[in-house]
C-alpha cells in the first residue's frame, strides 16, 4: 500500500523525535554517572562572591525557552498573516464563469480592432514602399544625368 507524502512526512518526523530523544537520554544518564563520580573526588568548591545575585539555572531555562516559544509563536502568526494576504491578493483575480462569458464578446471586438490595425499598417507601408521608390528612381536618373553631364569630375 502507498503511502502519501504527507503519511511519510509524519513518519520521518516521528523517527527522527525519538532519535533526538534517545540521544538526549544518552548524554544526560553520562552526565548523571559523570557527575557522581566527580563527587567523590574532587574538593568542595567554596562559595563564590555575589553568587547570590546570579540566576538560577533553571531559570535561565525558562527563560531562554520562554522566549524562544514566543519567538516561534510570533512567526508563526506572520507565516499564517502572509498566506492570508496571498490568498486575499489572489482571490478576487480567478476568473468566475460569468465574467468570463461577458468578457469574450469584448475580446473579440478587440481582436477585430488589431485586423483593421494591421491592415492599415499594411497598407501605409505599401504606400511609403511605392513613394521610396520614386523618389530612389528618380533621385538615380537625376545623378546619373549630372554626373556624365560633367566632365571635370571625372579628372
Amino acid at each position: 500500500m502507498a503511502t502519501s507524502p504527507s503519511d511519510r512526512a509524519d513518519q520521518v518526523r516521528m523517527q527522527l523525535l525519538e532519535a533526538i530523544r534517545s540521544t538526549q537520554d544518552a548524554i544526560v544518564e553520562a552526565i548523571r554517572r559523570s557527575s557522581r563520580t566527580a563527587r567523590g573526588r574532587l574538593p568542595e568548591l567554596p562559595d563564590l562572591p555575589l553568587a547570590d545575585r546570579l540566576p538560577r539555572p533553571e531559570d535561565v531555562v525558562d527563560n531562554a525557552f520562554g522566549f524562544a516559544e514566543e519567538l516561534l509563536a510570533t512567526q508563526r502568526e506572520f507565516a499564517e498573516r502572509l498566506v492570508a494576504a496571498l490568498n486575499a491578493r489572489t482571490t478576487p483575480r480567478r476568473p468566475t464563469a460569468k465574467k468570463t462569458t461577458k468578457a469574450a464578446p469584448k475580446r473579440a471586438k478587440k481582436a477585430g480592432a488589431k485586423k483593421t490595425t494591421k491592415k492599415r499598417t499594411a497598407k501605409k507601408r505599401t504606400a511609403k514602399k511605392a513613394t521610396a521608390k520614386k523618389s530612389t528612381s528618380s533621385a538615380s536618373t537625376s545623378s546619373s544625368t549630372t554626373s556624365s553631364s560633367s566632365p571635370s569630375s571625372s579628372s
